[in-house]
């Protein structure tokens, strides 16, 4: 069987092809080795890291953050409804607080670090 260089330079083409989407992914499994910053901004504090307790507080921060419990205003207008409507968020930020200070006081994990462990 005798290849000429079209049949050649076909078949190159098909294998360049068909290793591409490999290759693609190698390259970006070598820059994650690498810890290359991908998200790096101008102006802007980052951080890359592979130790496993960093990404745990990270993720444990975010969720131990003052979580905004407000519910959307009305478009109706009244003024009892948006009354009522800013009392039951103030009922869930005091419920929030006083259920992380009731595990504080008992010394158990706190509420998000039991989201987080599931």
């Amino acid at each position: 069987m005798k290849n000429n260089a079209a049949d050649v330079k076909t078949r190159c083409a098909e294998l360049r092809q068909f290793w591409e989407p490999r290759n693609a992914k190698m390259k970006k499994w070598y820059r994650l080795i690498q810890m290359v910053d991908e998200l790096a901004t101008d102006k802007m504090e980052s951080f890359v890291g592979n130790d496993p307790r960093s990404m745990y507080n990270l993720v444990l921060h975010m969720l131990d953050a003052k979580i905004p419990h407000r519910l959307a205003e009305p478009e109706i207008g009244s003024f009892e409804l948006s009354a009522v409507n800013s009392e039951v968020s103030r009922f869930l930020d005091i419920a929030w607080e006083d259920n992380e200070k009731r595990f504080r006081m008992t010394g158990l994990v706190r509420v998000n670090s039991e989201l987080l462990l599931e």
